[in-house]
């Protein structure tokens, strides 16, 4: 084939203005085959997968709780007596949608006497439990809602304001006990017959099984507002996630289950997708096993899918987007049909959709794939400028002038599809996601999602809280301090804590980790060592420059990159010990069960604290609190 190159080879070389001359011409590379999916795989995935899901539903929360609910207004009262005319001691309480209530509780002795002002009680926890201790026994009970004259939270006023959430709470059921701790029948159940028909439903204890706790009071309020149709409470997130909450209630029921389940569940397909993007890395199944079994013994992966939050599923489509993009980086369309090359690209920009309709800090990690895109579009150029240097033959069995005849198309083609699929579908996956949300204007699908935007960005530029567990970015690695996201003294003398911090075993080890990956991109030119780095600063850099208040649990997304470095320095040892025969193949891996062995290890040490079974506190003070701002339980 004849190829013109006076506007090629010589007009270019000669006129370097004419091209982006920001890497020197390359031989071509041919696209990179990945190791083939074997019964080998799906046994390791199946493995890990059921041995950590063992665990993880393990107290996960009780899967019965009140659905029946009676609207309890703002300034409006309940009168509450028992039939039998005996003393009421306390009552339970289950509180459904908002996430607080202040009641003021009034009691008399006779039907004819005066009510008499006893004491002022807060709930700050949707769907949850509370036992109300009247200061004395009484016949009589009378509750006002006084929630609007009384709300201690900046956060919540606001919630409150800008969602236009002036109708009260609901109550779900109440529960009336007498001296001796005996259900009391209600003298009129007639008159509220949804507060009084699940009275069976009362646990045994009021702990986090039966109750919400952290930020859950937040989105399970807005997952119970999308599955009832009412105006949505919470807007400082996008939708997505909640959409997923409210997924696991439709299916298992509005109780701590329900509302955990999905989060339990990606927690979990987390790690088949991080094996395969590890094994695809090294090269190696048993290194691949390895990643994936210490981030899913690692304590954040435990606790953060256990609670009903949001940063599980932008971390579980950060890993998807990750995992495709380096399925993407493999391939180079000189040698693979463009439409094929496309897949993965494409693949990525849903899961980037999904990720940023999820949480925002998806877009950190938009931006680590935006690096490594069009790094690899500048590899395509340079072997483009290396083919003009000799049109008529060929490298790596990739005839030069394919090159020079396809770049440009397959280079604009491949832009123009990242409009598409990392632009236009990721904005339509966005702005779809707040379908479910319902204002009271009744406004379009457009301005919803738009006023929601101006909500989110106002809250958190403006939030200038203080929290006694929150923490800087630089402080996260080393674990200065974790978050104590619940905790309950039983009886004086057992404790309970959910606490949510780093596997020592992963997150300090990620730190030399780190710092070799560096070593090995900047000075080994190491792909996959590059690869590792942006991954992991795209979640982790941006952190540094916000001002507001943060939290440890922030730094989840970055931990399954922690785990892949730390597995990547494992395969440069293997390479390095074999080569030099300092040990032998078998010993090598041998040498990775015992370190995830002890990766474990220490999970099973620490997991009282991480699912809030009681504990003593001797035990934590004498093996668990390594450091005096490790707070896992009350002291």
């Amino acid at each position: 084939m004849d190829i013109n190159t006076s506007n090629t080879t010589e007009d270019i070389l000669s006129h370097p203005q004419k091209h982006f001359f920001i890497f020197a011409p390359k031989a071509p590379v041919l696209s990179q085959k990945k190791l083939p999916f074997k019964l080998t795989d799906l046994v390791i995935i199946l493995c890990i997968s059921f041995f950590y899901a063992y665990f993880a539903f393990h107290n996960l929360g009780n899967a019965f709780a009140p659905e029946t609910e009676e609207p309890f207004p703002y300034n409006s009262s309940l009168e509450i007596t028992s039939s039998t005319q005996e003393p009421i001691s306390y009552l339970s309480l289950y509180l459904l949608d908002e996430t607080y209530l202040a009641f003021a509780v009034e009691v008399k002795e006779s039907i004819d006497a005066e009510w008499t002002y006893s004491q002022e009680i807060v709930m700050e926890d949707s769907f949850s439990w509370m036992n109300i201790h009247l200061t004395a026994p009484a016949e009589y009970v009378r509750l006002t809602n006084i929630t609007l004259n009384n709300i201690a939270s900046d956060d919540v006023s606001n919630l409150l304001k800008s969602n236009n959430l002036t109708t009260g709470p609901s109550i779900g059921e109440i529960v009336l006990y007498g001296a001796d701790e005996n259900i009391l029948s209600p003298s009129n159940p007639s008159a509220h017959p949804n507060l009084y028909d699940e009275q069976t439903l009362i646990p045994t204890d009021m702990n986090h099984l039966c109750r919400t706790y952290f930020d859950e009071i937040y989105y399970t309020n807005t997952a119970y507002d999308m599955i009832h149709g009412l105006p949505t409470f919470e807007r400082t997130h996008p939708p997505f996630g909640k959409i997923l909450i409210a997924i696991g209630a439709l299916l298992f029921g509005f109780n701590p289950f329900g509302f955990r389940f999905i989060g339990v569940l990606f927690g979990i397909l987390m790690l088949p997708f991080l094996y395969l993007l590890s094994r695809n890395i090294t090269n190696d199944r048993g290194i691949g096993a390895f990643i994936s079994f210490i981030f899913a013994f690692d304590f954040m992966h435990y606790t953060q899918t256990r609670i009903a939050t949001l940063d599980v599923f932008v971390t579980f489509f950060i890993i998807i987007m990750y995992y495709f993009m380096e399925q993407y980086i493999r391939l180079n369309f000189y040698d693979t049909p463009l439409a094929k090359t496309w897949f993965p690209l494409g693949a990525c920009g849903i899961a980037f959709g999904f990720g940023i309709a999820s949480k925002w800090t998806g877009f950190y990690a938009g931006a680590g794939l935006a690096i490594l895109f069009f790094y690899q579009m500048f590899k395509r150029y340079s072997e483009y400028r290396f083919a003009l240097q000799s049109p008529s033959e060929s490298t790596n069995g990739i005839n030069h002038c394919t090159i020079i005849q396809t770049f440009w198309s397959n280079f604009w083609k491949t832009i123009a599809f990242c409009l598409l699929f990392f632009i236009a579908i990721p904005f339509m996956i966005y702005l779809f996601s707040y379908l479910p949300y319902v204002e009271e204007t009744n406004s379009g699908l457009f301005k919803r999602m738009f006023d929601s935007q101006e909500v989110m960005f106002t809250f958190h530029s403006t939030l200038d809280s203080t929290h006694p567990y929150s923490s800087r970015w630089y402080e996260w690695p080393i674990m200065v301090r974790p978050i104590l996201y619940c905790a309950q003294i039983i009886g004086g003398y057992a404790y309970t804590g959910i606490s949510a911090f780093g596997n020592p075993f992963v997150w300090w080890a990620g730190i030399p980790a780190f710092l070799f990956m560096i070593y090995l991109a900047l000075k080994k030119k190491d792909k996959y060592a590059g690869f590792l780095c942006i991954s992991y600063l795209a979640q982790y850099l941006p952190w540094v420059f916000i001002k507001r208040y943060t939290f440890i649990y922030h730094y989840f997304p970055s931990v399954p990159f922690v785990a892949l470095m730390i597995g990547y320095s494992f395969l440069k040892l293997k390479n390095i010990t074999l080569e030099k025969k300092i040990i032998d193949k078998k010993s090598f891996y041998c040498l990775l069960i015992i370190y995830a062995a002890a990766t474990y290890g220490l999970f099973q040490l620490f997991l009282p604290v991480l699912t809030g079974d009681p504990i003593s506190y001797s035990y934590v003070e004498d093996y668990l609190r390594w450091f005096e701002t490790w707070d896992l339980i009350l002291g």
